[in-house]
């Protein structure tokens, strides 16, 4: 879908997020019938207003944690965090960005907020995950069948438990 842009320069003085609501934003993206929404990346550029105190980002995804980033700086700091996050059939994805200060008297600031998700189609009935067992063979044997996985499947999970 591209690089979408969330617009504004979102700031705060708030310390506790189990006492005060640090949510700054968020955004929706609604479900398709047949699709799964995957989401790609978050960014966003992060800094305080004075050097030293921290000032820490968090992003969910469906209410789950996917990023959290703290810096130190003046300055701002480019952020970013990756993700493979693929929901339900249809399922809407909702992100809601937070922000606390390590000091109320100094606020942190995120601006330049991006994320960057795809519409993959869903799989059919008896689609989907598998799991595959060896019986039999060595750590060394299945870290090197894991290898040969990863390089003949990109986007495989593979690892071994032995």
């Amino acid at each position: 879908m591209g690089k979408i842009s969330i617009n504004g320069t979102y700031s705060t003085i708030y310390t506790d997020p189990d006492i005060q609501d640090c949510l700054q934003t968020s955004v929706t993206v609604k479900g398709q019938a047949g699709k799964q929404i995957q989401l790609e990346s978050i960014g966003l550029d992060l800094q305080v207003t004075k050097a030293g105190i921290a000032g820490t980002v968090w992003v969910t995804a469906n209410g789950t944690k996917v990023a959290e980033w703290t810096d130190n700086k003046k300055d701002y700091q480019s952020k970013t965090a990756y993700s493979n996050l693929t929901f339900k059939d249809g399922e809407k994805l909702v992100l809601k960005m937070y922000i606390k200060t390590g000091d109320a008297g100094s606020r942190a600031r995120m601006t330049n907020l991006t994320y960057t998700y795809s519409l993959v189609d869903a799989p059919k009935s008896g689609e989907g995950p598998a799991v595959v067992w060896v019986q039999g063979i060595t750590k060394t044997q299945a870290d090197e069948l894991v290898t040969k996985l990863k390089t003949d499947y990109p986007g495989i999970e593979a690892y071994a438990k032995i």
